[in-house]
């Protein structure tokens, strides 16, 4: 069955029954050993989405970050203690304290004394350290949400990537079947025609080499395709066999008119990556204000009420209260280390930003040139295929009539069935290019992913 411990973990019973019912017919079909298991691509990135790792990693670190501000957050309440403690001397010592001397009481003195207090404290004033500490965890928080979204995009390009690998080795596999079972006809038909006498045997050495060959490339073909669907079984933890699992097709996209500049200024703008890196870097730069605080002198409220008393009892209590202003003069170096190494820190954050924004055009650039290649390429192809159709159909019927020769049709025949297959890989090459774009530009999600493909739902 296909659930994950998140909806396991939900105590809510319409959130259970919900995931129950998504995801039970794949977990049918999953559990049936002999039935084949039908897999989309948009399927498939909703099963990553919910049980890959890096997604479990991402929302941690969300609750982590999220942990550390109401850390910092707890500073800005007053501290309220308690202590009660036990003391025996060697020599009776004084119950209580002793605020004034009066000859008509006689002190109390015992060698076990029992003291208890309440003590509430209070900063006043720390030179911007708390509210520094606090918007610096902030930030964090919003980085660790914008990480999340950068891997739940990275990990939605990595399934379709797979996916379409996948796809592309099943269907030039099927091509290779469409040569073989072509070569495999004209092999009989070569065989008949030498029973009659009215071939050569070397006609028939010509058709099983190219039987030969098309096999061996059939065992390539299905390895890789083997290696992909295993890859793409462990990214969906889907429970069937390899040989179980058909993926449905996809349709490419159209080509369309793509604005450079207004792409560019989208990647820089929307990249979660580079607001990633935003985020850190006030992070850092709040997190040199907290440091910088330590230059100022701190001011706290400090109140206590205690109890004194002895095993014998004579219990006694007393109230104090009063403000104090701290300052370190000398400390070894500490603070101003401490100031520097958040200086060093929030410097480095700004320069990384800089080149997580130099990346993001880059990247923005290369999916641009990798999408009009592919457009070409996958064109040019459709061309290609469509005059190769033609040679192959002229090219038989020269062989039927006794005009051509079996080798300009062998030759045709191969010709073809590699063109038909590299006309399959530069289609889900243009669909690749276009998740990229999307992923680069940080538009890439499950809603984005099924209108590059076509997919309605």
């Amino acid at each position: 069955m296909i659930m994950t411990r998140r909806y396991l973990s939900r105590s809510a019973g319409p959130a259970l029954a919900f995931a129950l019912f998504t995801w039970v017919p794949l977990a049918a079909q999953s559990a049936v050993e002999t039935g084949p298991v039908r897999l989309t691509l948009p399927d498939a990135v909703t099963l990553a989405l919910e049980t890959h790792p890096s997604i479990g990693a991402a929302e941690a670190g969300i609750a982590q970050a999220r942990s550390r501000v109401r850390l910092q957050q707890s500073a800005l309440f007053p501290a309220l203690s308690v202590t009660v403690g036990a003391t025996r001397f060697q020599e009776p010592m004084i119950v209580a304290p002793l605020h004034r001397f009066d000859i008509n009481r006689r002190p109390e003195f015992d060698d076990l004394l029992v003291q208890g207090s309440t003590s509430i404290s209070y900063t006043l004033f720390d030179g911007g350290h708390r509210s520094g500490a606090i918007a610096s965890a902030r930030s964090e928080v919003d980085a660790s949400t914008y990480d999340m979204e950068n891997t739940r995009q990275n990990l939605i390009a990595l399934v379709a990537q797979t996916y379409l690998n996948a796809l592309t080795a099943q269907q030039t596999l099927a091509a290779r079947d469409a040569g073989l079972k072509a070569l495999e006809a004209e092999r009989s038909r070569i065989e008949q025609l030498l029973e009659n006498g009215r071939a050569a045997r070397v006609e028939l050495l010509r058709v099983q080499a190219a039987l030969a060959r098309a096999r061996a490339d059939k065992i390539q073909e299905e390895t890789q395709l083997n290696t992909m669907l295993a890859l793409l079984l462990r990214l969906t933890r889907l429970n069937t066999a390899t040989d179980s699992l058909v993926l449905e097709p996809v349709t490419a996209r159209t080509e369309s008119d793509l604005n450079r500049a207004a792409l560019l200024d989208e990647a820089v703008r929307s990249s979660p990556r580079v607001k990633e890196l935003e985020a850190r870097t006030e992070s850092a730069r709040l997190n040199f204000k907290a440091q910088r605080a330590g230059w100022f002198p701190t001011l706290d409220l400090t109140g206590t009420y205690r109890s004194f008393g002895s095993a014998a009892g004579h219990f006694t209590a007393e109230w104090q209260a009063g403000v104090s202003l701290s300052y370190p003069i000398f400390t070894g170096g500490a603070r101003s280390g401490r100031i520097a190494e958040a200086r060093a820190r929030f410097a480095a954050t700004a320069e990384r930003l800089r080149l997580a924004r130099m990346d993001a055009q880059n990247a923005v650039d290369r999916a641009l040139q990798q999408l009009r290649d592919a457009q070409a390429r996958f064109e040019a192809l459709q061309t290609a295929v469509r005059h190769q159709r033609e040679v192959v159909h002229i090219e038989e019927l020269a062989l039927e009539t006794g005009a051509g020769t079996q080798t300009d049709f062998l030759k045709s025949q191969a010709d073809l069935t590699e063109s038909e297959a590299q006309m399959i890989g530069a289609q889900y090459q243009v669909i690749l290019a276009t998740v990229e774009l999307a992923r680069v530009t940080g538009s890439l999600n499950v809603a984005q992913l099924n209108r590059i493909t076509g997919d309605t739902r």
